[in-house]
């Protein structure tokens, strides 16, 4: 079966497993990096709340031979787990109901072009920062669910963009707060799952490097933004430090000195073979300056300045 016609009989067959006051709906949503995804949005009579629930792994799931029953009661289930509390739609058209709940993610700019067309971002070098309404504000504290402030709902604050920008570099840092791991701990905790009993000498938990993402690990590379916090972690290495882009998720830092030959040739390959497409943030790492306090692209430097990371 081609993925057209197995969209068509899942919807079907979701449809046959709710309420009569749900409405289902095929559509496709633009994700990030321009990644396109297949998707029903599942409407209740009198909420404004509409779940989308994403197809292309159940196709996958189809080909490898799950039946199309299960899938259908595996999505039902989804949508049912994902009801949120009905949202009042009157907090994205006032801004001063709105402003203690939005957040910033961090983008590749150039491979998000489309979607910020109609969105509020403000350029963070080579980046995007895309603003957000975060749910984590909330009284039941969704921290995943966000609204995208798209253009209409940006107009219909009738306020200047500095101010969204102000309370977004605001509530980021205190709705998803920073969290740092030392790449030691990390490795030791990947070999103890595989059952490896012993740990080499050579991944002490005091290794120099640290991977740094928010509470909930979900969009947590915005943390480079965090007013203050590439200044600490300088102050911590006594050095300058290449931020490795791991993904939209998570950064890694890197003392200066012990940074490795082609940087960015590693992080390229990273992105093209581990990572799905939507997760990429960029090929190319990205350099704090301790002296001048100054975050760049890496990229930007010539080959004197990137000493031994070149």
């Amino acid at each position: 079966m081609d993925k057209e016609l197995f969209y068509d009989e899942l919807t079907e067959k979701i449809k046959e497993r709710l309420e009569e006051d749900c409405s289902v709906a095929r559509n496709t949503v633009l994700k990030n990096n321009g990644v396109v995804y297949n998707g029903i949005s599942i409407s209740r009579e009198g909420s404004r709340v509409s779940p989308n629930i994403y197809l292309d792994s159940y196709y996958e799931s189809y080909q490898k031979g799950k039946k199309m029953d299960i899938i259908a009661d595996e999505a039902v289930r989804l949508y049912k787990g994902a009801l949120m509390p009905d949202i009042d739609s009157g907090v994205f058209m006032d801004f001063e109901k709105a402003k203690k709940g939005i957040v910033y993610r961090i983008v590749n700019y150039d491979k998000n072009r489309e979607m910020l067309e109609n969105s509020l971002y403000e350029r963070f070098m080579d980046l995007a920062m895309v603003f957000y309404y975060s749910f984590a504000h909330e009284p039941w504290k969704d921290m995943n669910a966000t609204v995208r402030i798209n253009n209409a709902i940006f107009d219909s604050w009738k306020v200047k963009k500095e101010e969204v920008i102000k309370a977004a570099k605001i509530n980021t840092p205190l709705l998803l707060p920073v969290s740092v791991r030392p790449i030691g701990s990390i490795i030791r905790q990947f070999l103890e799952k595989r059952g490896v009993s012993e740990i080499p000498d050579d991944t002490p938990d005091d290794i120099p490097m640290y991977v740094l993402t928010n509470e909930t690990g979900v969009n947590g590379a915005a943390v480079m933004a965090y007013p203050g916090l590439l200044r600490e972690f300088a102050d911590r290495f006594e050095n300058s430090f290449y931020i490795i882009p791991s993904s939209i998720h998570e950064i890694i830092l890197v003392p200066e000195d012990r940074c490795f030959p082609g940087l960015n040739e590693f992080i390229s390959r990273v992105n093209a073979e581990c990572l799905n497409p939507e997760e990429v943030l960029s090929d190319h790492a990205y350099y704090y300056d301790r002296e001048e306090e100054k975050l760049s692209c890496h990229e930007q430097f010539t080959e004197k300045d990137r000493g031994i990371c070149p």
